[in-house]
């Protein structure tokens, strides 16, 4: 039977230096037993999407419209949302100040706006884990209002987030590829 299988005539080939060696079932399960199982159980994970948030390669976040409390009108969260959806490795998410946040997003991020005085805009933003409702991140900002400052905003918070967002994928592959291989602590 096992010299029926190719990479198994190829695998006994190699082990007996270009000659034929009885390789028994035994041996191949041994031999490939560990990778098949890592890469049977990352294949369930992200094929059946147990965890939202491992369920593919994107992270996915839901960015509210930024709450005013200033004399001026901004588009921070458009443009944000055009600056991350650049991103080959986020999936954006759009709804209103307060919205409910798509069910598929594993991160909500929300923020306001206000007057600072003397010609200033205060503007804060933060990042909350959808299932934890924890903030992973935040961050505010005092910058003189001038024309196309919401342009200047939404570029800081873009390189942020996304660095911010991107991290926090890694930490979340980096614990499965651990539990995958039984152990706990990173390297």
């Amino acid at each position: 039977v096992i010299e029926a299988l190719p990479f198994a005539r190829h695998l006994s080939q190699q082990v007996g230096g270009g000659k034929p060696v009885a390789v028994g079932l035994g041996q191949l399960v041994a031999a490939f037993g560990g990778a098949l199982v890592i890469v049977g159980a990352a294949f369930v994970w992200f094929g059946l999407g147990w965890d939202r948030g491992l369920s593919d390669a994107h992270v996915s976040v839901f960015i509210e419209e930024f709450k005013n409390d200033s004399s001026h009108d901004l588009s921070i969260a458009p443009l944000l949302r055009g600056k991350l959806a650049g991103s080959d490795l986020i999936e954006v998410f759009a709804g209103g100040a307060g919205g409910q946040p798509s069910r598929r997003a594993r991160y909500l991020f929300r923020g306001e706006y206000r007057d600072g005085g003397d010609g200033k805009i205060r503007v804060s933003g933060e990042l909350l884990d959808s299932s934890k409702g924890e903030v992973v991140w935040a961050r505010s900002l005092t910058k003189p209002y001038v024309t196309g400052i919401d342009e200047s905003i939404a570029q800081i918070f873009s390189q942020e987030l996304h660095v911010r967002l991107l991290s926090e994928k890694k930490r979340e592959l980096d614990a499965l590829f651990r539990l995958l291989l039984g152990t706990t602590t990173a390297n």
